[in-house]
């Protein structure tokens, strides 16, 4: 099941960071392409717009007056000359086209070139820098003009150019640009991106696999708990259930006998019912303790009085056990409390120091105050094995080989005074070296 559950979290998060990753590299790339079709694009518009201008410089073309954005101009001879023959206005065109008429500050050394050919795709004339012969590249524009396609790609001897092609006049003006740099920095980035892609999911798996398997533990450790406790809870109720089962069945089998008679079975009954009841309860309150059910209502109270009440009421069994109780605790002392929590937080702990304090031994409790801090110890004889130490505050654990138990227990006790103490925001602490065990927590004093 936790299994499971870790593949579908880290499904999750790789197939979120990678839709992230492919769309930054995406854009990353269209932006790119973007700009260099952009310069490669204003680059032919340049082209173009100079090849305009050395048309109109150069005056009228046989096959019509140049047509500037969709406006024709019509022919006109100077007056008094004879008509040119298609051949010679062609011949004087290209000639002057590629002459001296440039302005002073041409780019001489464009990369681009332009040519300009008519409706068919034959080539009237070139404005171009290289050592270009017609055959070069009359294939070429013929066959774009051929296709319609204003812009795109064609191959000329074994470069990439990135053509555009407008109608001027009668005909079409084409602009080349070398674009085979521009391709191979656009495949580069291609192959960095993807090997980006490659090593930010690598390194998204290992961070999601780490993270999926570290916010797993802790479920899966309460849930281990969880069940750990039901079977635990089961185990303990099943041995009071089993008792009052058979002194139940003894009284049956006796019906003649009176209550007088059958008392001990009686009371054998009341005693597992009392303790299955404490066991319910101490459950109850651990179960809402952990579900945080309610606020807990605090107010002004003597810490002192609550010592000395336990102290007074555990006498008793420290004496039946043959164990010395000293008492230490200063007057007056008030914490922010609920006295209830609170009596039975100090309860558990002399209750625990009195069960596990061998015969002989001592117990000693200790109310002092430190600045502003009311400071309760409970320290007795015996010691906790480092084995042991980890566990106390878990629910059912029994330290049964370390520690003597001088009555029955379920192994709650400290737990609840775990649960009890961080309700009133302390901490409880335990030390056990040279023979000697100490359980100690503070809260603030009320001045």
């Amino acid at each position: 099941m936790f299994k499971q559950l870790r593949n579908k979290l880290l499904l999750t998060n790789l197939a979120v960071t990678a839709a992230l990753v492919i769309c930054c590299l995406t854009a990353i790339y269209l932006t790119t392409y973007s700009y260099i079709s952009r310069q490669i694009d204003n680059q032919l518009a340049r082209a173009i717009d100079m090849s305009i201008q050395r048309i109109e410089r150069t005056g009228r073309m046989q096959k019509g007056s140049p047509q500037v954005s969709g406006e024709k101009q019509d022919a006109q001879p100077p007056a008094g000359s004879a008509p040119a023959s298609e051949d010679e206005a062609s011949d004087s065109f290209s000639s002057s086209f590629n002459s001296t008429h440039r302005p002073p500050n041409a780019d001489r050394f464009s990369a681009e070139f332009s040519v300009y050919a008519d409706a068919e795709g034959n080539v009237i004339s070139a404005d171009t820098n290289f050592n270009m012969v017609e055959s070069d590249y009359a294939d070429i524009v013929k066959s774009i003009i051929k296709s319609g396609r204003p812009k795109g790609s064609a191959k000329l001897d074994i470069d990439s150019w990135a053509y555009m092609s407008v109608p001027y006049g009668e005909g079409y003006i084409v602009a080349f640009s070398p674009n085979s740099t521009q391709k191979k920095i656009l495949f580069r980035l291609v192959i960095i991106l993807i090997l980006a892609a490659a090593v930010s999911t690598a390194i998204t798996f290992i961070i999601s696999l780490f993270s999926a398997n570290r916010s797993i533990r802790p479920i899966e450790q309460a849930y281990n708990k969880q069940k750990q406790f039901v079977a635990d809870a089961s185990h303990e109720l099943r041995t009071p259930l089993a008792s009052i089962s058979a002194n139940t069945d003894v009284l049956l089998s006796k019906p003649e006998s009176t209550i007088a008679d059958e008392k001990k079975w009686i009371i054998y009954i009341k005693d597992e019912t009392d303790r299955m009841t404490r066991l319910t309860n101490d459950l109850l309150y651990l179960a809402k303790s952990d579900a945080d059910e309610g606020e807990k209502i605090l107010s002004d109270v003597s810490f002192s009085d609550i010592v000395e009440d336990v102290v007074l009421e555990s006498e008793a069994i420290a004496f039946e056990n043959n164990i010395g109780l000293n008492y230490t605790a200063e007057p007056e002392l008030h914490v922010s409390a609920s006295r209830e929590g609170l009596k039975q937080l100090v309860l558990i702990l002399v209750d625990n120091a009195l069960k596990y304090t061998p015969e002989n031994g001592e117990v000693s409790v200790i109310l002092k105050s430190d600045g502003d801090k009311a400071v309760f110890s409970v320290e007795n004889t015996g010691e906790i094995s480092r084995e042991d130490l980890p566990h106390i505050f878990e629910r059912f654990y029994r330290a049964d080989k370390s520690r003597s138990r001088k009555s029955g227990g379920y192994g709650l006790g400290l737990s609840i005074a775990h649960s009890l103490c961080a309700g009133f925001g302390s901490t409880l602490a335990v030390k056990s070296e040279n023979n000697r065990t100490r359980f100690s927590f503070e809260l603030d004093k009320l001045l």
